[in-house]
């Protein structure tokens, strides 16, 4: 199994930088985990869009899903595997639907649309997915992805969260929001800093530990330090076009 990062940027991109997203890949399937802004375009350095064998949303902030009205257009117009299954939260498929109102009919033909329930398992070309809710602003799910005995798995947007170290559980790689190094006071909620994620490998038993979701212009130096400050092992840092064998 093999993740590549498309997009790090928490809230808004930052320079040279996209929204979050992250494609699997195994025995020939293609998994996309959110669709921020931004990375469609850096999907396509590794695969087209026409290829993708399904769409896991986390939840519905705009940095995690406006790409979908994206991909739904090159659907129509160019084509592809469709209808790609599409994972979306619970009333996701009529917000998605009432920016654009018109295409609803159409989003079906692009989409085999269904809405996720937390600690609710899925499969998506071979891939197994099971999932937990997180801390967060909006309903959202973590995700566990295993294939061939290994696993990642992904926190989306939370804060500290027991539910999310038991679904990573001695995972292979974990792949933590780092949104902060130190805690604004205004901070919003539903977020962690590098140490909390460090905390949460470290519960999870995780063998390997990647930070992403930076908040834009903040130094991954720090980030990296901070965590290997309550996480003994190996601490990556994710950064557009980077691709690691899980």
């Amino acid at each position: 199994m093999r993740l590549t990062v498309l997009g790090t940027s928490a809230a808004f991109p930052g320079k040279n930088s996209a929204c979050s997203g992250y494609l699997i890949q195994h025995d020939g399937k293609n998994l996309v985990m959110d669709l921020g802004s931004g990375v469609l375009a850096n999907l396509q350095g590794f695969i087209e869009m026409g290829e993708i064998d399904g769409v896991m949303i986390s939840h519905l902030h705009a940095d995690h899903f406006v790409d979908l009205y994206l991909l739904q257009v090159y659907l129509e117009v160019v084509g592809g595997k469709t209808p790609v299954p599409l994972f979306l939260p619970p009333g996701g498929i009529e917000r998605v639907n009432s920016v654009k109102p018109r295409t609803k009919d159409k989003f079906h033909v692009a989409f085999k649309a269904t809405e996720w329930e937390p600690e609710t398992g899925y499969e998506v070309g071979g891939l197994q997915i099971e999932t937990a809710p997180t801390v967060h602003a909006e309903p959202t799910v973590a995700m566990r992805v295993t294939a061939a005995g290994r696993s990642l798995t992904y926190t989306a947007d939370t804060g500290p969260s027991e539910n999310i170290e038991a679904l990573a559980q001695d995972t292979d790689l974990l792949v933590a929001e780092s949104s902060w190094t130190d805690r604004p006071e205004d901070a919003a909620v539903g977020h962690l800093t590098a140490g909390e994620a460090g905390k949460m490998a470290t519960a999870a038993g995780a063998k390997r530990l990647m930070l992403t979701h930076f908040w834009p212009g903040s130094d991954t130096r720090i980030a990296a330090r901070l965590a290997n400050e309550t996480y003994k092992g190996e601490v990556l840092i994710a950064k557009e076009g980077k691709s690691i064998d899980v």
